[in-house]
């Protein structure tokens, strides 16, 4: 299929556990001095080698076939989705050439998908073959923008599958996005397959304001439905105007709105997203203030929590102990991980964030942040059988208060070694929630950027000397806006950092 997860279903992570490569790796090739890198066939040829190529072109050719790969550096088109660049580029050059017509051709997928086929067969066969009845196909790539050759191939694919699948329950997994409208005819038209996965909500405990500005699944076939009966006549009158009160509602709410952070995201200039300092200056005060060796160690994610602390979490969210023996116990268990990172001499140390592991890390810091409800019922498959309740961003976002200084103080306090603080960043914040859809993705990006940048700060005056973020969903969403609006959120988070 066109996502990247193959056919097995494992107990966590489904591409990790395959044990048949379905995507061999191709040779990465640098392109534009290494700033980017291209994947291509061993057999194509890179061009330079042979003359001189021009600044802003990479060419690699197939003496075999007379075929050629070209890439080219274009100027910037505001107006072109990222999607669509490509077929306006070539239109564009027709018609610079006054060619008569011009039509893209795209074969592509279509040519590169038969030759998975026979592996998804074999797949399927073995998991017939041990007793599988349901087989769940992960399609995250579904959520984008599709262009029609794109929506062919997933047809075809299910097409060429569908003799192999008889006998089986097929479901159908995307991620928790929007499924547009020409992708969801193509996923429900596909042949073979059983079910769908959707967020059929049954949400009990949420805001009852918020709620009625909000339509899971099941209230929006309610929604289809009086639509359809309005059309034919039968317009429930008492409906839409629940309905038109709740958007009112919303408009006018001020949980909505924050004029202080929608004033400092429209403030937001260049120099918000430069260093005061050049890299090597930064490099220089580091090493001075902090004397690390050539290649310092340091842990990434999480440690695991124990049973005693488990246990304790229960009983504190039970209330049944206090703040003051929570804090103690919990105290107890990060001096516990210090010492065992110091007797490994670990350089950098990681600030105990299974501490504030209390359920999903966006949930966490959404919990802490204006504009951030949630729910009880609202889980969703993220990855594997990885899920999570992803956090519904209705308002304007902001950090009423510290949310990690606390604790990262605390281990601090513990040790003479360089601790770091742990943080989700605002693009993984982002795209792990479920986000308000009156205004832009990246100005919801940037509020988050902005709340992120002040925790940073409290950070730095609590004398924690280093930040690490996790920005893991710039994997899963990525594309050329998606890529910048990272790297502008990350700049806007860090870029007033002190230099030591």
């Amino acid at each position: 299929m066109l996502s990247y997860s193959p056919l097995l279903i494992s107990l966590h992570n489904r591409l990790r556990d395959t044990k048949k490569p379905l995507f061999p790796s191709p040779p990465r090739n640098p392109l534009t001095g290494g700033g980017a890198v291209a994947l291509s066939s061993k057999i194509m040829y890179d061009v330079s080698n042979i003359r001189e190529v021009s600044d802003h072109q990479e060419v690699f050719v197939d003496p075999s076939r007379d075929e050629s790969l070209i890439f080219e550096i274009l100027e910037l088109k505001e107006e072109v989705g990222d999607d669509g660049s490509a077929s306006w580029f070539l239109q564009d050059l027709a018609s610079e050439q006054e060619s008569e017509g011009c039509v893209i051709v795209y074969g592509f997928i279509l040519k590169g998908l038969s030759n998975l086929f026979h592996i998804n067969r074999e797949v399927v066969a073995e998991l017939k073959a041990a007793g599988a009845t349901w087989i769940q196909f992960d399609e995250p790539t579904l959520v984008k923008d599709l262009d029609s050759h794109q929506l062919q191939a997933f047809t075809r694919a299910y097409s060429e599958l569908e003799s192999s699948l008889s006998g089986l329950n097929v479901i159908i997994e995307s991620y928790f996005a929007d499924v547009p409208a020409e992708a969801y005819k193509t996923l429900t038209s596909l042949k073979g397959v059983a079910g769908y996965g959707f967020d059929l909500v049954n949400e009990t405990k949420l805001d009852a304001e918020i709620k009625s500005w909000l339509a899971f699944a099941a209230q929006k076939v309610v929604e289809v439905n009086a639509l359809a009966k309005a059309l034919s006549g039968h317009k429930d009158e008492a409906f839409f105007a629940a309905n038109a009160a709740a958007q009112a509602s919303r408009k006018s709410s001020p949980r909505v709105t924050n004029e202080h952070v929608q004033k400092s995201a429209a403030a937001l200039k260049g120099s918000d997203l430069r260093r005061a300092t050049n890299v090597s200056v930064r490099l220089d005060a580091q090493q001075k203030k902090l004397s690390l060796p050539v290649l310092p160690t340091t842990t990434i994610g999480s440690f695991p929590q124990t049973m005693d602390l488990r246990r304790v979490r229960r009983e504190y969210k039970a209330k049944k102990i206090s703040e003051e023996n929570y804090v103690s116990a919990i105290k107890e268990e990060i001096n516990k991980v210090i010492k065992l990172q110091e007797e490994l001499d670990i350089d950098i140390l990681l600030n105990f964030s299974f501490v504030n592991q209390r359920n999903d890390m966006v949930e966490y810091f959404g919990e802490q942040l204006s504009g951030f409800a949630f729910t009880v019922n609202g889980w969703v498959q993220s990855y594997g059988s990885c899920c999570v309740k992803p956090p519904i961003i209705y308002g304007d976002v902001s950090r009423p208060k510290a949310m990690t200084v606390f604790w990262s103080s605390l281990a601090q306090s513990l040790t003479k070694r360089p601790m770091k603080g742990m943080l989700t960043g605002p693009v993984t914040i982002l795209n792990w929630s479920f986000v308000r859809n009156d205004q832009p993705r990246s100005v919801t990006c940037y509020q988050i950027a902005l709340a992120i940048k002040d925790e940073v700060e409290d950070l730095e005056k609590a004398v924690v000397c280093m930040t690490s973020t996790h920005q893991g969903s710039h994997l899963q969403k990525k594309s050329l806006t998606g890529s910048i609006r990272c790297l502008l959120s990350w700049r806007l988070t860090f870029c007033k950092c002190r230099s030591f």
